[in-house]
């Protein structure tokens, strides 16, 4: 799968997460952004770690 192929999965999963949650509240939301973005971050990290030189 290339990177365009990814990019739009990326973006049908997040419409379909959007309608699934969409009876949440803006607080709600924000601590789910929130979370996501400290789980990527983390994984990166991690990723970076993980490198040799």
């Amino acid at each position: 799968m290339n990177r365009r192929q990814r990019n739009e999965l990326h973006l049908v999963q997040i419409e379909l997460w959007k309608k699934k949650n969409a009876n949440f509240s803006s607080v709600q939301m924000i601590h789910l952004f929130v979370n996501a973005i400290q789980a990527v971050h983390k994984r990166s990290l991690n990723t970076l770690s993980n490198v040799t030189v």
